[in-house]
């Protein structure tokens, strides 16, 4: 029974009833501090891969070092991006710097030859990489979350499909309602519309409420996970130009992303003695705490509890009463709520809960205690309580 569950866990598998696969939509893969020896070990095989191209780098060799490991069986590249364009902050690296959403359009209609150009050349450069990973499907979106009108989109891809025949197109408008030119898949970032690729990009999916977002994904070809880290962002701050960020992932991070899915089957019974009370809003267990720029904060990525008491360590415990981690008290939130954080304790990830509970406990699920008071289950690679 126990090496079951231990396959339950530790095995992302697709247990929804459909074929979709998930994804890790690492954009910033090709900023210099993304560590890909960190990432690989541990994406799951047939995973799909995202990024966007240039913003964060031009340089291929992460992107080779990431296929290289096998695991990825789909690989979605964005050339361009629309979003700095329509925040006005690109850099002037990028093909969209100078341009405002309806100048660039004009551009792109008028066939610029540096937009075009680009289009071409970084769609082979793509395509001759992927002559090296027969095994890998390759899908080209020209711009990321565009505000092109259809004649713009499809000058667009025509010039994708110049330096890559026959490739996957990805049309990916901002409002995830676009057409299906020449076979196109449709992306989108939110789920009001349907489509043939998700991703969360934009809002952190260690914040969300992941199980109603695979249950609304379920009939998609591709869901991508997205964090913060995942561009390099830090939690909060001002802007910090893409290529000059170094709030990226840990390997704790990139791990517990790609458990997200996991099925953790029901949450048992607790055997040990003690006083229970459920863990719902307005308490709230976040995997990933608020991370800054530049920041030594120890807190950072790490797990934090939002919930009464004051206790000055709270104790992680599995089903059968074992400890398996803690978080600090910190100090005041709101209302009667408080804040205890494990990057001041021992340091474990949310997932590493998960782990060790399934290790010494036998289940995945956890109870957070304050001597015999305790608040639970959850999942500590996830949010549990009140949701976004």
């Amino acid at each position: 029974m126990l090496k079951s569950v231990l396959l339950l866990i530790l095995i992302p598998a697709l247990v929804y009833g459909d074929t979709r696969i998930f994804g890790q939509d690492m954009l910033a893969a090709q900023l210099p501090g993304f560590n890909m020896a960190k990432a690989a070990p541990y994406v799951a095989p047939n995973t799909a891969l995202g990024i966007l191209d240039y913003t964060f780098g031009a340089d291929i060799a992460p992107i080779h070092r990431l296929l290289a490991s096998g695991k990825f069986s789909t690989f979605r590249v964005h050339l361009i991006n629309s979003s700095c364009i329509a925040n006005s902050n690109c850099g002037s690296y990028e093909i969209g710097y100078g341009y405002s959403l309806a100048g660039f359009n004009a551009a792109v209609l008028a066939k610029n030859p540096k937009i075009i150009s680009f289009l071409t050349a970084r769609s082979k450069i793509y395509c001759d990489l992927l002559t090296n990973y027969p095994a890998v499907k390759l899908l080209i979106s020209p711009v990321l979350e565009h505000r092109l009108t259809t004649p713009a989109y499809q000058i667009a891809a025509n010039n994708v499909l110049k330096g890559c025949p026959n490739v996957q197109l990805v049309n990916n408008p901002v409002t995830g309602k676009g057409e299906r030119y020449k076979g196109a898949w449709i992306e989108a970032h939110a789920t009001s519309v349907p489509a043939d690729i998700y991703s969360w990009d934009g809002i952190d999916a260690t914040d969300s409420d992941v199980v109603t977002w695979m249950k609304q994904t379920a009939k998609a070809k591709i869901a991508f996970w997205w964090g913060r880290s995942y561009n390099g962002r830090a939690g909060g701050g001002t802007f910090v130009d893409p290529r000059a960020r170094t709030a990226v992932p840990t390997a704790q991070y990139f791990e517990l992303m790609n458990h997200l899915q996991d099925d953790r089957g029901k949450a048992p019974k607790p055997t040990f003695k003690a006083t229970f009370k459920a863990f719902s809003k307005p308490d709230i267990f976040k995997p990933c705490s608020e991370n800054y720029e530049g920041s030594s904060d120890p807190r950072g990525l790490l797990p934090v509890a939002i919930m009464p008491g004051k206790a000055a360590m709270m104790n992680v415990v599995g089903a059968k009463g074992i400890r398996v981690g803690q978080l600090k008290f910190f100090g005041a939130y709101q209302g009667n709520l408080n804040r205890y954080y494990s990057g001041t304790a021992d340091r474990l990830s949310g997932y590493e809960f998960e782990k060790e509970a399934m290790k010494t406990n036998g289940s995945p699920f956890t109870w957070l205690c304050q001597n015999r008071l305790c608040y639970g289950p959850i999942i500590g690679g996830r949010r549990n309580g009140l949701m976004r």
